[in-house]
C-alpha cells in the first residue's frame, strides 16, 4: 500500500496539471498625457494605448491598462517585485540600469517648443533652441522626473536660463503656459493640441515653434520591471513590427 501510494505521489508530481502556472497578468501603466494615453469615462484611450493594446494582443499577453504618477510609476518599476511595464517611455542610461526595453513602438515627430501665440514674436530672435534655454529672461516649465528625450534632457541639464520643475500632468503645465507663470514648455506635435483641449486652453492661443537644432523624435518604448520574464519581452517584441 505504501509503495502504491508512492507511485502516486511520483506520478502527480510529473502532472502538467501540478506543474503549469497560471500566466501572469502584466500591468501596463501610463501617465496620462492627452491625445497619448488617457482614461475617458473609465476606458484607456489614446495612440499609445491603441498601439499597445494591438502589440500585446498579437503577442498573446495578458495586460490591464492603469494611469498612475510618473514618479510612483517609475518608482514600481524599478523597485522589480511586480510584472508591471511603463507605457511610451524613452531609453536613457540611467533607466536602463534597472529596467528592461523593449523594441521601439512608436516614433515620435520632432519635439516642439510651445509658447503663448501673444508671446511668439519674442521667440524670433532665436535662432536654435539651444539659444533659447540659455536666455536669462525666459523660464522654461518642465514636470519633475519626466524625460524629454536625450537630445532635451541634456540641454535642461546643463541651461543657464530659468526653469520651474513642476509634479504636474503636461496639461496643467499647458494652463501654466496659458495664465503666464512660465514661457514656454518642451511638447510633441502629436499632443500639444489635445493638452490644450484637457484644460480648456483655445487651441489658437498656443503656438508650437520648430528649432533647426531639434533632432528627430524620439523612440518610444515599453519600459518593464525584472519581474516581466524575459519569455514575455520575447513575446513582445517578435509582435512589434519593424
Amino acid at each position: 500500500m505504501r509503495k502504491l501510494f508512492a507511485i502516486i505521489l511520483s506520478i502527480s508530481a510529473l502532472s502538467p496539471i501540478s506543474t503549469v502556472a497560471k500566466a501572469e497578468t502584466v500591468r501596463i501603466g501610463f501617465v496620462e498625457r492627452a491625445g497619448y494615453a488617457y482614461v475617458d469615462q473609465g476606458t484607456p484611450k489614446g495612440l499609445l494605448v491603441d498601439i499597445a493594446a494591438k502589440i500585446l494582443s498579437t503577442a498573446k499577453v495578458d495586460f490591464s491598462f492603469e494611469a498612475l504618477p510618473q514618479q510612483r510609476l517609475v518608482a514600481t518599476i524599478k523597485d522589480g517585485k511586480e510584472p508591471v511595464c511603463s507605457l511610451g517611455m524613452f531609453k536613457n542610461a540611467e533607466r536602463e540600469s534597472f529596467a528592461v526595453f523593449t523594441k521601439p513602438i512608436y516614433k515620435n515627430q520632432p519635439i516642439g517648443v510651445l509658447v503663448s501665440t501673444s508671446k511668439k514674436p519674442n521667440f524670433a530672435k532665436f535662432p536654435t533652441v539651444a539659444a533659447l534655454v540659455n536666455d536669462p529672461n525666459l523660464t522654461l516649465g518642465e514636470i519633475n522626473g519626466f524625460s524629454y528625450g536625450g537630445f532635451v534632457d541634456d540641454l535642461i541639464s546643463k541651461m543657464a536660463g530659468k526653469k520651474y520643475t513642476a509634479s504636474v500632468t503636461p496639461a496643467l503645465l499647458v494652463g501654466m503656459l496659458n495664465v503666464e507663470r512660465i514661457d514656454y514648455m518642451f511638447a510633441d506635435p502629436e499632443e500639444y493640441e489635445a493638452l490644450a483641449d484637457a484644460v480648456k486652453v483655445d487651441r489658437s492661443a498656443v503656438t508650437l515653434l520648430h528649432f533647426k537644432d531639434i533632432p528627430e523624435g524620439n523612440q518610444r518604448y515599453l519600459m518593464c520591471s525584472k519581474a516581466v520574464p524575459q519569455a514575455t519581452i520575447d513575446k513582445i517584441n517578435t509582435a512589434i513590427e519593424p
